[in-house]
Order: structure tokens, then C-alpha cells, then sequence
């Protein structure tokens, strides 16, 4: 039986516990309903392009915290030192200096695995990672690839916050209602 297959099963067991499922789903629909909001109105762009940007993200931070977890602070300092970088090279320096860059050159994301994680056409996501590097937002060469640019601190910085307050909200929320508990059971 396939995961899919095994979770509507569980779902479809009659009982007071699934009563809190529209409940929950309702929640999870309006966090991410939000989250969408947000990327468009406050960072003012398309979901695709923050796609993009999380998966570069993503990357970087596996590759930060790949020797030991990392808090917010640390993670944000990271940041703040590519913010301050006065042109891409700059930026490319800071993870040298910070003894990343073996890490980054073995695991190096490139246009071809952005479009693998996002299912975006290659043409798609080429045009966008462009646009991104020239809002400095991204930074691309040819020998680290595709990383986060001085610009990004802005975007961490207004988004990280919001973000972890709606979903410690949403849990909450489903912790109260017997949500949380249902899902950890499936």
C-alpha cells in the first residue's frame, strides 16, 4: 500500500478525532493563502521567483548548519555579512572566508538543479535567476553557481519573522483543536 493510500485510510476512520480535520485544513488554507499575500505584496514579486530564491536559501543554510545546527541569529549574521557585500565577487569572498566555499563548489547550485527541485521549464527559471542577480537579491558565476546576494538580508529580514509567528499561530491553533495530535498520529 503507498503513502497516499495509507493516509486516506487513517483519514476516512470514522471518529471524534477526524471531526478537527476541516478545522485544521481550513487553518493550513489560510496560512498559506497569507504566505502567498505576502510574497506578492510585501516582497513585490511573482511565487515563481520565490520559489527560486528558497531553494538557493535552502542550499545555503543546509551548507551552514551541515557541521552543527544553527540559530536565527547566526543564520541572519550570515546574511547580514553577504548584505554588506559591495558587488558579487564580494559576496563569493564572505563564504570563503568562511571556510564554505569547498562546500559550495562540491554541492554548487546551478540553473539545472533549481529546475529539477522546482519543476520550472529551464528557460523559466534561467530568465528569473537572471533578474534576480540584477535586484541583487541572487549572485551567479560560473564556479560557485547560483547564491544568495547581498540583497537577500532585506527579504530574510521581512519575511522570516512574519512567517514563524503564522505558523507558530497555525500550530497553536492545532494543538488546541486536536489537529496537531491527529496528524502526529498518521
Amino acid at each position: 500500500m503507498d503513502n497516499v493510500t495509507s493516509i486516506k485510510k487513517k483519514l476516512n476512520n470514522p471518529g471524534p478525532k477526524q471531526k478537527s480535520f476541516g478545522t485544521g485544513m481550513y487553518g493550513f488554507l489560510m496560512f498559506m493563502i497569507d504566505y502567498y499575500r505576502r510574497v506578492r505584496s510585501d516582497l513585490k514579486m511573482d511565487f515563481d521567483s520565490f520559489i527560486i530564491i528558497q531553494i538557493v536559501v535552502s542550499h545555503e543554510v543546509y551548507i551552514m548548519q551541515s557541521e552543527n545546527s544553527k540559530t536565527y541569529s547566526e543564520i541572519s549574521d550570515e546574511f547580514s555579512k553577504i548584505s554588506k557585500a559591495k558587488d558579487i565577487d564580494d559576496s563569493f569572498l564572505i563564504f570563503k572566508a568562511k571556510e564554505l566555499m569547498s562546500k559550495i563548489q562540491r554541492n554548487k547550485l546551478t540553473v539545472s538543479s533549481i529546475c529539477q527541485v522546482s519543476t520550472l521549464p529551464k528557460e523559466t527559471v534561467r530568465r528569473k535567476v537572471r533578474t534576480l542577480v540584477a535586484r541583487k537579491i541572487l549572485s551567479q558565476n560560473k564556479s560557485e553557481g547560483v547564491l544568495v546576494g547581498p540583497a537577500y538580508k532585506n527579504i530574510f529580514d521581512e519575511t522570516v519573522p512574519k512567517t514563524t509567528m503564522a505558523f507558530a499561530k497555525l500550530i497553536k491553533k492545532w494543538k488546541q483543536t486536536g489537529v496537531l495530535d491527529n496528524l502526529l498520529s498518521l
